[in-house]
């Protein structure tokens, strides 16, 4: 879609869906689509920073149980 384009409007929108793209906090599993896991470094997002205190602590251990109780091999 913005292959060969050179036009600055064009490039600043490029940059910003791909901004979009990395500002997920979970991820589908690509096993079984109607499961998602926490996105690796989700918490040094813009999407993360703008959470309520409550919010990202209730992520982090979500995250934690995950990657360092379920899924230690990550």
């Amino acid at each position: 879609l913005f292959d060969n384009k050179t036009d600055k409007k064009d490039k600043t929108i490029c940059e910003g869906l791909l901004s979009l793209c990395a500002e997920v906090l979970f991820v589908r599993d690509p096993n079984d689509f109607s499961r998602f896991h926490p996105r690796i470094t989700a918490q040094y997002t813009h999407s993360f920073l703008y959470l309520d205190d409550g919010v990202k602590s209730a992520f982090n251990r979500l995250y934690d149980d995950f990657y360092f109780n379920r899924h230690n091999y990550f």
